[in-house]
């Protein structure tokens, strides 16, 4: 499909879908455009997804979504996936620490909290923060649905 029709239609879709009028077929048609989506986003960001695993669970958005980490500090993502976030933060963290966080992913909705692992720290020796890196180790119930509505919605925003 040409990516002058891609878009608009997909964009089209997500917003019926996000606003609960879409029909069933239109929400199949989005779920087969979200794979495809998401696989051009993989490709695009050169990234390795594990055999068996889907792209749409691997894309990276680069987001600034309000954030709250260790009930601690409030900052925002500086990137996002549904395996996990990272964000510019003090580093008082250790690579394998668990920590809770809550995030903003859209507005009047409640905050995607849950708890993740630091995965990796990227110092920088001129700030006082770091670039911090979290996986996801569980998420609130029922959330997972709106994160991946979310980021779908931060990649079509970068998309104009």
């Amino acid at each position: 499909m040409e990516t002058g029709y891609f878009l608009p239609l997909f964009r089209a879709l997500h917003e019926r879908v996000r606003g609960g009028q879409a029909s069933e077929a239109e929400r199949a048609r989005y779920a087969e455009l979200q794979g495809q989506f998401a696989d051009c986003l993989v490709t695009a960001q050169n990234l390795a997804v594990p055999s068996g695993l889907q792209p749409r669970r691997d894309f990276r958005v680069s987001h600034a979504f309000p954030l709250e980490v260790g009930r601690l500090y409030r900052t925002v993502t500086h990137d996002i996936s549904q395996s996990g976030f990272s964000a510019l933060v003090p580093c008082r963290f250790r690579e394998g620490q668990e920590v809770a966080f809550s995030l903003l992913a859209d507005r009047g909705a409640p905050p995607i909290s849950g708890v993740a692992r630091v995965v990796a720290i990227e110092h920088d020796a001129t700030s006082v923060t770091s670039r911090v890196c979290f996986a996801f180790l569980s998420l609130a119930r029922d959330t997972g649905h709106r994160l991946e509505s979310a980021l779908f919605e931060a990649a079509l925003s970068r998309l104009a």
